[in-house]
C-alpha cells in the first residue's frame, strides 16, 4: 500500500543510516515497501547497507548507481523508484513518499500517509508535504517552516520529502516511465517543475501542519 523512495549520494553513511532507522520506526512496515537508491558511493558501509538492514526489514531493497549523471541524477532515481514500487507483484501500491537522506521522519508521517491515501481513494488531484523544524538562522523555504508557515501558501512542496497518491503521479506524468523531468531537471528544480505541471491539470499542493519533520539540508548532489 505505502511505497517509499529514498536517495542517498556518495559516502554519507551516518546520514542515511539515521534516515533509514527513523523511517523504519515510523511507518507501518506490514503495509510498506522501501527502495533506496545509492548514487556513486565508495564507502564500504554504504555498499553493505542492505545487509545491515535486511535481516530486520524484509521490505527493504537497494539499487546502486555508478554514474548518477548518466542515470538522470537525483530525479532519475525518483522515476525509477516509482516504477519499481508500481511493479512489485501483489503489492497494491496506493501512496508513494519520496525523501532524501537528510530527512529524518517521525511518527507524524502518518498524517501524510493518511491524507494521501484518502486522496487516492477519492481520486483527488492532490499531493502532500510536512512542515519542517525551525533552527537558528534559517532563511530559506520558510513557507514550509514550522514557525513561519502560512496557510495556503500557493507554493510547491519541497522535494526533501513529499507524498503522492498514485493517481496524481499517473495523471501528471510526462511519458510511460517519466513522472518527474529528469532530462530538464536532474538535480534541482524537479519539485518546482512537477508542481507547475500539476497546477495546469487542476492539482493542489497540500501542507499538513500536524506533520513536522526534520530536514537537515545535507545536500551533496553534484553534477559532472
Amino acid at each position: 500500500m505505502y511505497g517509499f523512495v529514498v536517495t542517498t549520494h556518495f559516502n554519507n553513511y551516518e546520514t542515511i543510516k539515521k534516515c533509514l532507522n527513523l523511517l523504519f520506526e515510523s511507518i507501518p512496515l506490514d503495509k510498506s515497501k522501501i527502495v533506496l537508491y545509492i548514487n556513486e558511493t565508495t564507502c564500504p558501509n554504504v555498499l553493505n547497507i542492505k545487509e545491515e538492514f535486511i535481516k530486520n526489514y524484509s521490505q527493504f531493497e537497494t539499487v546502486y548507481i555508478h554514474d548518477q549523471t548518466k542515470n538522470g541524477g537525483l530525479t532519475g532515481t525518483w522515476n525509477q523508484g516509482i516504477d519499481y514500487l508500481l511493479n512489485i507483484p501483489y503489492f497494491n501500491c496506493k501512496v508513494i513518499t519520496i525523501l532524501g537522506h537528510d530527512t529524518y521522519v517521525n511518527n507524524d508521517i502518518k498524517y501524510l500517509l493518511e491524507s494521501a491515501l484518502e486522496a487516492e481513494n477519492n481520486k483527488d488531484l492532490k499531493y502532500f508535504g510536512p512542515l519542517f523544524k525551525n533552527y537558528p538562522g534559517k532563511c530559506e523555504e520558510l513557507w514550509q517552516d514550522e514557525l513561519h508557515y502560512m496557510n495556503n501558501p500557493d507554493k510547491f512542496l519541497i522535494g526533501s520529502i513529499f507524498t503522492f497518491p498514485i493517481n496524481s503521479l499517473i495523471e501528471n506524468k510526462l511519458s510511460i516511465n517519466m513522472y518527474f523531468n529528469s532530462k530538464k531537471c536532474p538535480f534541482g528544480y524537479n519539485d518546482i517543475e512537477w508542481y507547475n505541471r500539476f497546477l495546469k491539470i487542476g492539482g493542489k499542493a497540500i501542507i499538513i501542519p500536524k506533520c513536522i519533520i526534520n530536514h537537515e539540508y545535507k545536500r551533496t548532489w553534484i553534477t559532472k
